[in-house]
């Protein structure tokens, strides 16, 4: 699928977005509504061209103002959305998980 905007690069807030590859059509829908309401979004293809993946995902994460996971069965049991969600939680970042699909989360999210 072709995203339909850029990842967000800038000084301004951000909402950083978590969720996993095999439902970017579905997340895709849902935050380019947001971004055509003027709210800036952060996604892994923002990372930088030969940047430490980890490192960068780190600071998008410590920098929003906002981490929201879009949950489905994937993302639940995807270990990029797991570490994502606890890094949030270990800085205090504000979380909002936005349920896609009917999914039971794992007990230690």
């Amino acid at each position: 699928m072709e995203k339909s905007f850029p990842a967000y690069q800038g000084t301004e807030q951000f909402v950083f977005v978590s969720y996993s590859h095999l439902d970017t059509e579905q997340v895709f829908s849902e935050i380019t509504l947001l971004a055509e309401q003027g709210i800036n979004i952060w996604y892994d293809e923002g990372i930088r061209p030969g940047a430490e993946w980890r490192d960068e995902l780190a600071l998008a994460i410590r920098n929003s103002s906002l981490f929201l996971f879009f949950v489905t069965p994937n993302s639940a049991v995807s270990d990029h959305c797991r570490k994502e969600i606890y890094f949030a939680l270990d800085i205090g970042c504000p979380i909002i998980a936005v349920y896609l699909q009917k999914t039971s989360l794992p007990d230690g999210i």
